[in-house]
């Protein structure tokens, strides 16, 4: 701003006579200074190794305003995963990479990753925007999920499968080889209460039924997937419910399955957690969801968590639990735990998978508690003064609560290994990102930040996630270090199978299944798939997730290479590569980030499979008007406002395909209401397409 501006100009006059230079200047001409240095000049600069942490300015900021922190994560999640369907849906021809399209949904998103926004402390009117960008954004990107699941379904060898079944893709959104449950909501064409589903091959897989709706089931399979898999499943009605024997086996109490027995206690509390393959119960004090004074700073209430309330005893616990098997089944068994909170009251799915390797917690919070800090304690039977958290790009040692470093930041994962380095335990987190470590064996996870102080009446701070919270953390134990699976289970648990129901019968030489890359070695994440933003190519984006040099690693996609390049964060080339047919091998350091651009020997040659006819509407009522006009007699007069003319797309481009919005009004009408009309449609039409807002 010019005030920042007048600010810095005004240090520089009022310096110009003292002992300090003050200088105006780019971010990196301090290190361009310093690179030029002498060795003797270098050799004599303070090192500080560890990060730059503010003590408790910014600490509530980790969990302040919960919904904006959850929908950040989700479009995170299903941007990634779209942007990899749409580059597979690309290389078969008929589907053209909604460069556009996903570009205006991220940037959607994007723009409010700044400080006050996504941090939690900024006016309540800021969130009515950013949280409905948000959900335009999931909109947006599923959209095109859904559209290039459509291709890719098309494509994979669907002829046998029965007539009268249902066709489900899945899809691994990640690089790892996964075993994993599938939920998903299908639409049968017959009315049954069961259901069997089965592979190419014939071979049924554990299922179970959750919920009926006439022929609407929502159902839960296992599904076996290799890296960026999608497959195809049958789903068969049943007379009866699968009999496939696995390892789960449940009660209203407790939970268990090949590798994990888990046990309640009368307050609800995860009592017991029994490793197996550890041969040791993993916590040494119930996992408790804990209450604890947040008066926190009047000055700045959201921004702030302060020592005094993190080293007070909770003065409530979850409490007067009620049991309810949801699930037990042979995918997996579902315990339902609903307890108060004080005024609260928190409703917990406690869910073990068959050969689950971590027990997953859903948390359903009705928050009514003003002046409090929620947080889930995790007290291993694993002691070590340090804790390892994940930074995303890598990971940093932290130790116990000091006085200047005690609420901290983490964005995926927290991990305590046992100071024997046999075992340790990790807890992963699907939305939050506060945590404190107030002894050698205890994480906790702060969950919901509410403070005293309401700072403004246009902020009411005070109120902030007051009403309806929705996360999820995880529980994992492994042998030695984080790096015995903490990362690949992370992202499992992160990256949830993805089920598209398809109703297209073919004979496809490509078979049941297509997995469009990998990569050699699972201590490297493929961080994105994506295309090039000015050419046809392809940019995977790599990350090594445990700290340890790793050579010849390779990655291989779908289509042969025909050139591959090095380049940076900004796509510009860094060196040329000799790719190996479908692969390229590199060597990569510990933590480092590597860009490939790989291009196609063969671009995919665009025919379209399906023709879109355009149906004219009827309009019958005015919805937009333009700057400066009458807002009235428009459908929304009743809120005080209408849609602007001025932002109306004349085309707009949704899942390949492209709707036309008419120019010009037509007796002052620009608007269809649903009001029982009849629509005619074309006789070769197979879908039908709507616009529509509510």
């Amino acid at each position: 701003t010019e005030e920042s501006v007048k600010s810095v100009n005004d240090s520089i006059e009022k310096n110009i006579n003292s002992d300090f230079e003050v200088i105006s200047a780019h971010s990196d001409d301090i290190f361009r200074e310093m690179n030029n240095l002498t060795k003797p000049q270098k050799d004599e600069l303070p090192v500080w190794n560890s990060e730059l942490l503010m003590t408790s300015h910014g600490a509530g900021a980790y969990t302040s305003r919960c919904m904006s922190k959850r929908l950040n994560r989700q479009n995170e999640q299903l941007a990634l995963a779209t942007e990899k369907s749409c580059i597979l849906a690309n290389v078969f021809g008929d589907f053209e990479y909604p460069r556009n399209q996903l570009n205006d949904a991220w940037k959607r998103v994007i723009k409010h990753q700044f400080h006050d926004d996504i941090t939690g402390t900024s006016n309540m009117e800021v969130y009515n925007e950013s949280w409905n960008d948000y959900y335009l954004s999931l909109a947006q990107f599923k959209n095109e999920l859904l559209a290039s699941s459509r291709v890719i379904s098309n494509e994979l060898d669907t002829s046998w499968v029965d007539k009268n079944s249902t066709i489900l893709m899945v899809t691994n959104p990640t690089q790892f080889k996964r075993k994993s449950v599938v939920e998903a909501t299908v639409r049968t064409k017959v009315n049954c209460n069961n259901i069997a589903v089965f592979d190419k091959m014939g071979n049924e897989t554990p299922s179970q039924v959750i919920t009926k709706s006439g022929k609407n089931l929502t159902i839960a399979f296992i599904a076996e997937l290799c890296s960026f898999e999608h497959k195809i499943y049958e789903i068969k009605s049943a007379q009866k419910p699968c009999e496939i024997k696995t390892d789960i086996k449940a009660t209203n109490h407790a939970v268990e399955n090949s590798k994990y027995k888990v046990i309640f206690n009368k307050n609800g509390d995860i009592a017991y957690l029994f490793d197996k393959r550890l041969k040791k119960n993993i916590i040494n004090k119930p996992i408790k969801m804990a209450l604890l004074h947040d008066t926190g700073s009047l000055a700045y209430p959201s921004w702030e968590i302060t020592k005094q309330d993190i080293d007070k005893e909770p003065y409530c616990y979850a409490n007067t639990p009620e049991f309810t098997l949801l699930e037990n089944g042979p995918a997996r068994a579902s315990i339902k735990v609903t307890r108060e909170m004080e005024h609260s009251t928190i409703a917990q799915i406690v869910t073990l998978d068959s050969d689950g390797e971590y027990i997953s917690v859903n948390n359903y919070v009705d928050w009514k508690t003003r002046r409090t800090l929620l947080k889930a304690t995790f007290p291993t039977s694993a002691f070590n003064k340090n804790a390892t958290y994940d930074l995303g790009l890598g990971v940093i040692e932290r130790g116990t609560n000091t006085d200047n470093l005690y609420e901290v930041p983490a964005q995926k994962w927290a991990d305590i290994t046992d100071e024997s380095g046999e075992f340790g335990i990790s807890v992963f987190s699907d939305c939050k990102y506060g945590w404190d470590k107030p002894n050698d064996n205890t994480l906790r996870l702060s969950c919901i930040h509410t403070p005293t102080g309401a700072f403004t009446k246009e902020t009411r701070q005070d109120l902030q996630d007051i009403g309806r919270n929705i996360f999820a953390f995880a529980i994992y134990s492994h042998e030695g270090g984080f790096e015995n699976g903490t990362q690949k289970y992370s992202e499992i648990f992160a990256n949830p199978i993805i089920a598209v129901q398809t109703d297209c019968i073919e004979k496809r030489s490509l078979g049941d299944s297509v997995s469009f890359a990998g990569i050699s070695n699972d201590n490297v994440i493929i961080r994105a798939i994506k295309m090039a933003e000015d050419e046809n190519a392809v940019i995977v984006r790599v990350n090594e997730a445990n700290g340890k040099a790793h050579r010849n690693v390779s990655l291989r996609i779908l289509k042969e290479i025909g050139e591959a390049y090095e380049v940076n964060g900004l796509e510009e080339t860094i060196k040329k590569l000799k790719p190996k047919e479908h692969s390229i091998s590199f060597n990569i350091k510990p933590f480092e980030i590597r860009t490939f651009k790989l291009v196609y020997k063969e671009q995919p040659k665009h025919t379209k499979r399906e023709r879109f006819y355009i149906t004219v509407l009827d309009d019958n009522t005015k919805g937009f008007s333009t700057y400066g006009s009458e807002m009235r007699h428009t459908i929304l007069q009743g809120a005080g406002f209408s849609l602007p003319r001025e932002i109306k797309p004349y085309k707009f481009k949704a899942g390949e395909v492209m709707f036309m919005l008419p120019a010009e009004v037509k007796k002052g009408y620009d608007t269809m209401v649903c009001r029982g009309q009849t629509i005619t449609v074309d006789k070769k039409a197979s879908r039908v397409y709507f616009l529509a807002g509510s």
